[in-house]
């Protein structure tokens, strides 16, 4: 499967899966012609880097002294405004 198709079906940008595997967080993937070739199980990896990147990014922003919850409530990951 290429990059687009993970990228559709994950939501992740294909900047962004390519920087998770620069970093490590994915593990190599095989080229076939010159183009990446991910299974199926990559997928599920993304959602949780997504998820723990989401959730720490949260964390920071309920770390910040003197901000209002009602700002929170509206930046929360329930509402996608973040």
């Amino acid at each position: 499967m290429r990059i687009s198709d993970i990228a559709r079906r994950s939501g992740a940008s294909q900047k962004a899966i390519r920087l998770y595997e620069a970093r490590g967080l994915l593990a190599p993937v095989p080229r076939v012609n010159r183009y990446r070739d991910y299974s199926e199980k990559v997928v599920g990896t993304i959602f949780q880097v997504l998820v723990e990147e989401g959730s720490s990014r949260y964390r920071s922003l309920l770390s910040q002294p003197g901000r209002p919850t009602r700002s929170l409530q509206q930046e929360s990951p329930e509402t996608g405004t973040l």
